[in-house]
């Protein structure tokens, strides 16, 4: 999959064109965009493939994010039903 969205950006899943330094720098569970590349609408490009277009759309989507919640509630998440448990990380 290969999609324009000017400026020169693009979404492309080719594995060849990761840049795998920068991917591993960021929580890879979750859709990220460098900073000097934010603000354009980018991340919600990158959600909107991943969930309503993209081969997993018809998956139920279960989210952990700090900071991003009104970005993933434009896509219909919301907060968990009552049969969601979570544990949370631990102090060794």
């Amino acid at each position: 999959m290969r999609r324009d969205l000017g400026d020169g950006y693009e979404l492309d899943d080719d594995p060849g064109r990761i840049d795998r330094v920068a991917t591993h720098r960021s929580y890879l569970a979750d859709v990220y965009v460098l900073d000097e590349h934010r603000g354009g609408g980018l991340g919600v490009e990158l959600v909107r493939f991943s969930v309503d277009e993209g081969p997993l759309a018809k998956t139920k989507w279960l989210l952990h994010t700090a900071d991003a919640h009104d970005l993933y509630r434009k896509f219909g998440f919301a907060e968990p039903r009552d049969k969601a448990l979570e544990r949370g990380s631990r102090p060794r």
